[in-house]
């Protein structure tokens, strides 16, 4: 583990941008689908799991806005299709989320 030694009788300040949890954001997505109203989300990482989700959620009919970095407003009214693409399934096992929006 890396760790930072500071010595001296300085004072420390600054700020640390703590990333979201890539786990639970996919989740959340997921969870929003079962909704019709909008579902705000701040501080989503920017990794290749969220982006696989994202266009899951896409495919199935979400409307997704990102008003500002790192913000996400998803709003899905009606699903659009009952079947998620094998191509994007493929991709990470968190496809099996959207099993609860599909049934739904």
């Amino acid at each position: 583990m890396d760790q930072l030694v500071v010595r001296g009788p300085t004072r420390l300040t600054g700020e640390v941008v703590i990333p979201g949890a890539k786990n639970s954001v996919s989740k959340l997505l997921a969870a929003s689908m079962l909704t019709s109203g909008t579902s705000e989300f701040s501080n989503v990482p920017r990794i290749e799991d969220t982006a696989v989700t994202l266009d899951i959620c896409k495919s199935l009919g979400t409307v997704l806005e990102t008003p500002r970095a790192r913000f996400l407003q998803v709003t899905t009214e009606s699903l659009g299709s009952s079947e998620v693409p094998h191509k994007l399934a493929r991709k990470n096992r968190l496809s099996v989320m959207m099993l609860a929006a599909l049934l739904h």
